[in-house]
């Protein structure tokens, strides 16, 4: 019976749950997914279609992320209200790829491998001196970060409903990036 009782409630004992948070703005057409994996993107837009949400489709730019991410490095004045960070992820053809972690990008090197036909495939930004984030080349951000968050909390107004004032200063900050970001891949170059 011991055994019957552990094998039972071993099973219990390393349940894990995980959320994915999901911000709509209905009023901009926008979709965000607080993952970069693709199976949780997968299974909240799966989630989401069965429950009646409809009309889901990546932005049409005429700029791939590459080709951006490419042109920021190439081009110092190329990002209007975005600037390049120090971390950029290049990838040969055939597989290999050379990773720079906070060192300056705008050298002879980098250029060197984008004149060669390596694509970058991961690059830290800042937009608007106001969030730090890296833009991958399937269009995702990861590491999104509100700089010098404390401050704006102090505008944005009361300290008796945090969470709600968070989330309206993030939705804010979050929506004008994400507009520059597919207005700069509209650019045709």
């Amino acid at each position: 019976m011991k055994e019957t009782v552990l094998e039972a409630l071993w099973a219990k004992a390393f349940v894990t749950s995980s959320f994915t948070r999901i911000w709509i703005n209905p009023a901009e057409g926008l979709l965000c997914l607080d993952t970069t994996s693709n199976s949780r993107v997968d299974d909240a837009i799966q989630l989401m279609i069965r429950s009646g949400f409809d009309g889901l489709k990546k932005p049409e730019t005429s700029l791939s992320p590459f080709g951006f991410m490419r042109n920021m490095l190439i081009d110092d004045s190329y990002g209007g209200s975005f600037t390049v960070d120090r971390c950029c992820e290049i990838e040969e053809e055939g597989g290999g790829s050379i990773k720079y972690k906070n060192e300056p990008l705008d050298t002879e090197e980098v250029r060197k491998h984008l004149m060669q036909g390596k694509a970058v495939t991961r690059l830290a930004m800042t937009y608007n001196n106001s969030i730090s984030f890296q833009l991958h080349g399937d269009f995702s951000l990861s590491k999104l970060q509100i700089l010098d968050i404390n401050n704006k909390k102090m505008a944005a107004g009361s300290e008796e409903e945090p969470l709600e004032n968070d989330f309206f200063l993030m939705a804010g900050e979050y929506s004008g990036l994400i507009e520059e970001l597919i207005v700069r891949h509209g650019e045709a170059q």
